[in-house]
């Protein structure tokens, strides 16, 4: 079946065991790319080290429609703090994440798309 087919699993244990295995090869591929990124230098740094990775799904749980979402930063560039989470019955909107990374890549921009803002609750 297809991913987003089996994204609305209705808690079927078939639908679950073929979605565990879509998403650990996504999550494997993920690893080695970031291994590769780790491994490959430029100017003395990892290019792990100069890179912001989002890895995100529109959902975390089809039957309610929430998101989940996993960013990869070296600490120099983007840290959550400890615990962090919005308020999920009031979220900010995801492009404010993006105006976030934006500005910690160094490149100026105070909107994308319907941002409000940038997300709090980050460190530099």
């Amino acid at each position: 079946m297809g991913h987003h087919d089996l994204s609305h699993h209705g808690q079927d244990p078939q639908k679950l065991a073929q979605l565990r295995m879509v998403e650990m090869e996504m999550m494997k591929a993920l690893g080695d790319f970031m291994t590769k990124l780790k491994q490959s230098k430029e100017q003395g740094d990892s290019l792990l080290d100069r890179t912001m990775i989002l890895f995100s799904s529109n959902l975390g749980n089809a039957a309610n429609h929430s998101r989940k979402i996993s960013l990869s930063s070296s600490p120099r560039r983007l840290q959550a703090r400890p615990a962090s989470r919005f308020n999920a019955d009031d979220p900010p909107p995801l492009s404010n994440l993006f105006v976030t990374m934006l500005q910690r890549l160094g490149i100026e921009s105070e909107k994308f798309g319907s941002s409000t803002g940038t997300l709090t609750g980050l460190e530099a």
